[in-house]
């Protein structure tokens, strides 16, 4: 189980973005600020935890979800996904193309923070890292 030490989400207000810290550190309050994510003005949520950061971005049509720990970088995918295509999603405000097989729906952000953050044995598809 990971400790959450910080919450924020980037609120965007035309070409400025505001990190708004976020109270409730527990896993709820993580999926409360995922589930505002809308891919206009709400396109990242930024997770520090005990021995890295998760960062989740997107929305409404797809999530991006990188974790960056001290030995290990994961990215959750969508193994049911075509290699080759690309989707549109809005991280941080900037519109780019990522490869579909890392764009996942809400159902595979909520199985993966609760694996990567409470332990739970979700087995979510992801691609690791190693530093």
């Amino acid at each position: 189980m990971r400790t959450i030490n910080e919450l924020t989400e980037e609120v965007r207000r035309g070409a400025y973005a505001e990190s708004v810290r976020i109270d409730d550190l527990s896993f709820d309050g993580a999926m409360n600020a995922i589930g505002r994510l809308n891919g206009l003005d709400r396109t990242l949520v930024c997770i520090v935890v005990s021995d890295g950061n998760i960062l989740v971005g997107g929305g409404c049509d797809g999530y991006v979800v990188t974790m960056d720990f001290l030995d290990k970088v994961v990215n959750i995918v969508n193994p049911g996904s075509d290699v080759d295509d690309f989707t549109e999603v809005t991280v941080g405000g900037q519109a780019v193309d990522y490869p579909s097989t890392y764009v996942v729906p809400l159902q595979a952000v909520d199985l993966a923070l609760r694996e990567f953050l409470l332990g739970d044995e979700s087995n979510v598809p992801c691609e690791v890292i190693k530093k």
